[in-house]
């Protein structure tokens, strides 16, 4: 179909453009529906998780922590919810600071 070939389109382009701001991502699964960014607090590593879901960009992908870590953005399972802009930055590319704190 032409529309669904359009969404796909702007899917692969999305992810491309993400892949390319991000050098050192790491894809766990291998495929473009998880990503990892590495990051360093207080001489602690941890990653911010990127899950992409099928229908991306359609549907945000949902940004989760893995680590020691806190913040008034995270909720009780480190899942990125305070601060809805971050799932439109990070799907176009761009280059997201956010102020973590060991907890």
């Amino acid at each position: 179909m032409f529309w669904g070939k359009k969404k796909e389109d702007e899917r692969e382009k999305q992810l491309k453009q993400f892949k390319y701001a991000f050098p050192s991502l790491r894809r766990p699964n291998n495929d473009d529906t998880l990503f990892e960014i590495r990051f360093l607090t207080e001489n602690q590593h941890n990653a911010l998780r990127i899950a992409i879901p099928p229908d991306f960009p359609t549907s945000k992908p949902v940004l989760d922590v893995v680590g020691n870590v806190s913040h008034s953005w995270l909720d009780q399972y480190k899942r990125v919810t305070g601060c809805p802009k971050v799932i439109v930055i990070i799907s176009f590319g761009l280059i997201v600071l956010m102020d973590f704190t060991v907890a």
